[in-house]
């Protein structure tokens, strides 16, 4: 994951926008500064980018947020600046679906 070429993430970003549009899911892709955490690199960041849903309700990105925690398989999201993005850097292609569908039924209330 962290040897992602930028082609590679702008792939995967446009392929899990698609999914997002699929539902109706507003998004746009960002460059985003990818975080490796803590351990032995606590401090770098890697050039990425992310797909951030988008919508004017000031408390949809924290509601959607903590219904992916809350999933029997949650999905992580960044709550950065009151949107909620998707960091390609750390999705795996095939998960790019259940990711979309998972947003989804969220935002439909299908799951709470």
């Amino acid at each position: 994951m962290l040897n992602r070429d930028d082609s590679e993430r702008t792939r995967l970003a446009n392929l899990l926008k698609k999914e997002l549009n699929k539902f109706d899911i507003e998004c746009k892709i960002i460059e985003s500064p990818a975080r490796t955490g803590g351990g032995t690199l606590p401090q770098l960041q890697l050039k990425s980018k992310a797909v951030m849903l988008v919508s004017a309700d000031k408390k949809f990105a924290k509601r959607i947020f903590s219904g992916l925690l809350k999933l029997d398989r949650p999905i992580l999201g960044i709550l950065r600046e009151g949107n909620l993005l998707f960091d390609v850097q750390s999705i795996f292609e095939k998960d790019i679906p259940f990711i979309a569908k998972a947003i989804n039924s969220i935002i439909n209330h299908k799951i709470k």
